[in-house]
């Protein structure tokens, strides 16, 4: 009897975990049917080198899209279709814009010398295009210098059957068989006619490097992977439209908690659920700033599926709060410093209850108290944020990647150290309605720590670059929870 109980017990265990696992969530291993790439850049004379690797032994197709700093704007896409175990690269360089009214602004330029099949593409140097922008409302924020930053998605649409299956097949000659076939059936009435693709089957995975040539500096990491995105077919669209995007996700998402509980919430839209996954309450970061070895750091905090929040028909979605006007969308945040010695400049009267004086809790009572600075915000969708030594004049642009929507977080004024650590959060952040679940608390960011040092004594004659990347660490908290 007992053993019948233990096996009646273990069905309804892995029926659990099978029933919890159709629903959007980042995947722990890297692979995946959809990749969020947090950020691209071609200012400050970088340049953004990408892959994407086909783990599978399935010929896929692949929708590949450049979103701008702003918004997320679509400022490129294309197919790519990708043979079983093929790899697919491309390179952003700026350029300046050839197209129309935008001609001599700062633009992107995609380049690659991949053989994969990617119709429409014009491999040797497609630009950016500014379609999408023209279409924002404030005319005065149509410059293609908003597309200069951004972020990078990569959704399979399905795997190719039948015939189509052999016209990407790269054999053993490392040739597609027949791309432009892929093409002209494009061509014929803008549908896709031929064998149909079953439903996608993940194992995509991705990376990035940000590169300054002249100076020798890389900076990589991989792109963030997202499982059981789809659910049913597949996804097949048009080549260069707006579907399929973050919003196609099926509503429902799983996340696993801190305290290691696996949490499954329904929502109304696709794109609440692929935000759901990526919040975080906290994210905590180190900074490098030591004189010595030159050493600077910025910190990029991208929010993917903004655009489906704030850019909905005239209504605003939570967790965010502001709708967009064609040039700003704001949310506030908070950044707290502190050096490797545990110094922070704390105002006792503004979000702290009590502030660290000679190692002792003190409550501020004065009456009445002074005014309290209002809370700094992001106002695009990619924002950079620089860490710098108090005093120093504010830039245009943040020293490493030269982001245009940019912030400087000082160094503590009490500071012994040149380094130490970040902690960002937002206070003012809505509390999500899903249908069934418990929200969390937070925002759905991605980012990383991007970091450059200079050895000049590494030898004589010689200059010593190294950039370091290290991905944001985020902390998950379901709105009914207390901070420790």
């Amino acid at each position: 009897m007992k053993e019948i109980i233990h096996h009646i017990i273990l069905i309804t265990v892995l029926a659990f975990f099978s029933s919890q696992s159709a629903a959007v969530r980042v995947s722990q291993n890297g692979l995946g049917e959809v990749l969020i790439y947090p950020y691209y850049t071609v200012n400050n004379y970088l340049n953004t080198l990408y892959t994407i690797v086909n783990t599978t032994d399935q010929p896929k197709a692949l929708a590949i899209r450049f979103l701008e700093g702003d918004i997320n704007t679509d400022v490129l896409t294309f197919h790519v279709y990708l043979d079983a175990y093929d790899t697919w690269t491309g390179a952003l360089v700026p350029s300046t814009s050839t197209i129309g009214d935008h001609q001599g602004e700062p633009s992107v330029t995609h380049v690659t010398v991949d053989t994969s099949c990617a119709p429409y593409l014009i491999k040797a140097g497609q630009e950016f295009l500014p379609f999408a922008i023209d279409l924002d409302s404030d005319s005065d924020n149509h410059n293609m210098q908003r597309a200069r930053e951004g972020h990078i998605e990569v959704l399979e649409m399905g795997v190719l059957t039948g015939e189509p299956a052999t016209w990407v097949s790269q054999e053993y000659h490392g040739v597609p068989n027949h791309c432009a076939a892929i093409e002209a059936e494009w061509d014929d009435n803008d549908q896709w006619n031929a064998d149909q693709l079953d439903p996608p089957t993940g194992g995509l995975k991705g990376s990035v490097a940000i590169m300054y040539v002249a100076e020798g500096i890389a900076y990589s990491y991989d792109a963030v992977a997202l499982r059981d995105f789809w659910q049913g077919g597949s996804n097949f669209a048009p080549v260069g439209d707006f579907e399929p995007n973050l919003n196609d996700a099926f509503p429902e998402s799983t996340v696993w908690l801190d305290n290691g509980e696996l949490m499954t919430t329904e929502w109304q839209h696709g794109y609440q659920a692929v935000s759901e996954v990526l919040t975080s309450a906290t994210l905590m970061s180190e900074y490098v700033i030591d004189a010595y070895i030159n050493a600077k750091t910025d910190l990029v905090y991208t929010f993917p599926t903004k655009r489906f929040h704030v850019n909905n028909g005239g209504a605003v979605t939570a967790p965010f709060t502001s709708i967009w006007d064609g040039d700003e969308a704001c949310e506030s945040f908070q950044l707290k410093v502190w050096d490797r010695e545990a110094q922070r400049d704390i105002n006792p009267y503004c979000g702290d209850k009590t502030a660290k004086t000679g190692g002792d809790a003190v409550t501020p009572s004065l009456t009445p108290r002074p005014p309290c600075p209002s809370y700094p915000e992001f106002c695009k969708s990619a924002n950079v944020v620089e860490v710098t030594f108090p005093g120093l004049p504010t830039p245009t642009q943040t020293t490493v990647l030269g982001s245009d929507n940019a912030f400087w977080a000082k160094l503590p004024d009490s500071a012994v150290t040149e380094n130490g650590w970040t902690q960002m959060t937002f206070p003012e952040a809505q509390t999500t309605n899903p249908d069934t679940g418990t929200p969390l608390t937070g925002m759905p960011v991605v980012g990383f720590a991007f970091q450059q040092y200079t050895n000049a004594g590494a030898a004589y004659g010689f200059l010593a670059q190294y950039g370091v990347t290290s991905k944001h660490t985020g902390l998950i908290r379901l709105v009914t929870d207390t901070e420790d």
